[in-house]
């Protein structure tokens, strides 16, 4: 379901993530969750949650600190040519967070 996964919790009082889903797989989602395809609904509690139990019940074991708890979901993969990635397939992790850096403020408002 998940292409790229990026976590973020250095410094910060939880882990949240970055994730880009794979096409088909948003498809099939959304349509068992019953939502539009529509690239906002990436937006919606729903959509969310159901993505943080998927990613949370692959760390049933790990202790609760090491739980996701806020993602920001996006379709478009990161890749060479947008400077997110490196030839050999390595997030760039000072790249991403700069990009994402509002969604990333986001994730964390209120806490």
């Amino acid at each position: 379901m998940f292409e790229q996964v990026i976590v973020i919790g250095e410094a910060k009082p939880f882990l949240t993530a970055i994730i880009t889903i794979e096409e088909e797989s948003w498809k099939n989602l959304a349509k068992e969750l019953g939502v539009s395809e529509n690239i906002s609904s990436l937006e919606s509690e729903e959509v969310k949650s159901a993505i943080l139990e998927r990613i949370n019940n692959q760390l049933i074991d790990f202790p609760g600190y090491a739980k996701i708890i806020r993602a920001h979901i996006v379709l478009q993969p990161w890749d060479i040519e947008g400077g997110l990635i490196t030839p050999t397939l390595k997030l760039k992790r000072s790249k991403i967070i700069e990009t994402y850096q509002e969604e990333i403020i986001e994730l964390y408002r209120g806490h």
